[in-house]
Formats: C-alpha cells, structure tokens, sequence
C-alpha cells in the first residue's frame, strides 16, 4: 500500500514542482516508486496473497503508468533515456 501511495505523493509534488530541474526529478521518484510497486505485486502474486484475476489488472495498470510517465519523462528529458521502460 505504501509504494501505490508514494507514486501518486510524488506525482502530486511533482506537479507543484519549482523548476524544470525540481519537475524531472519529482517524476523520477515517481517512476521510482511506480518501480518498487511492480516488484511488491510480483511478490504478492508468487506468493499467491491475492488471486491471479486480481492481480492482474493491478499490475497493467501499474506497467502502463510506468511506461506513459517514462515516456514523458524522456521527452522532458531525453540523455538518461537509454535504458528501456519495464
């Protein structure tokens, strides 16, 4: 629950945000946090804590916010985008 929160915390900060500079790194903290909730619902799926049909609709909305704030992020910021989205 906490990792789901913080992205959106973050986002909100972001949003807020006093500069160009402050903006980018607000939003890498959100695809940070955004990172650490795919892997917490990777564990809770391999340890069957909730059921695979509820799971799954967790984890492509988690992928998808990942990838379109990725993609935004590079097109704000395109020299550390070289590595390819999750």
């Amino acid at each position: 629950m906490r990792s789901a929160t913080s992205s959106g915390a973050n986002y909100e900060e972001a949003c807020g945000a006093e500069s160009k500079a402050d903006f980018i790194h607000k939003m890498q903290l959100v695809l940070k946090e955004l990172r650490e909730s795919l892997y917490w619902l990777k564990l809770m799926g391999r340890a069957k804590l909730i059921p695979t049909e509820d799971l799954q609709p967790l984890q492509r909305e988690a992928k998808i916010l990942h990838f379109a704030i990725f993609i935004f992020h590079c097109f704000l910021n395109p020299s550390p985008c070289v590595k390819e989205p999750l």
